[in-house]
């Protein structure tokens, strides 16, 4: 049997922090729907778009899973994964603001 260790109080911050944008799916969901909107807009990346706004709560979750698989085994590479939707949601927030 494999040793369950419990797991770092940062590592479940950044677990819940990384799922957190979950939250706004509804929204997310409802604002895709205008997407097709623009008649001058390229399909490809309006569809791209589309697909990831309707699939990235499942990439989130699918991220935890994994980052709580190889946490025993792999702890550095777990909080890699935790962290990089934190990364990305804080870059998007200051290159708005910038």
């Amino acid at each position: 049997m494999e040793d369950k260790k419990e797991k770092s109080i940062l590592f479940l911050i950044l677990s819940i922090l990384s799922i957190l944008p979950a939250i706004f799916y509804p929204l997310v969901i409802f604002a895709s729907f205008f997407l097709f909107d623009d008649p001058n807009a390229n399909l490809n990346l309006v569809g791209l778009l589309f697909i990831l706004s309707w699939t990235y709560p499942f990439i989130l979750l699918f991220n935890l899973w994994v980052a709580f698989k190889i946490y025993n085994t792999k702890k550095k590479l777990a909080h890699m994964l935790v962290c990089w939707p934190i990364v990305i949601i804080m870059y998007f927030c200051i290159s708005i603001y910038y």
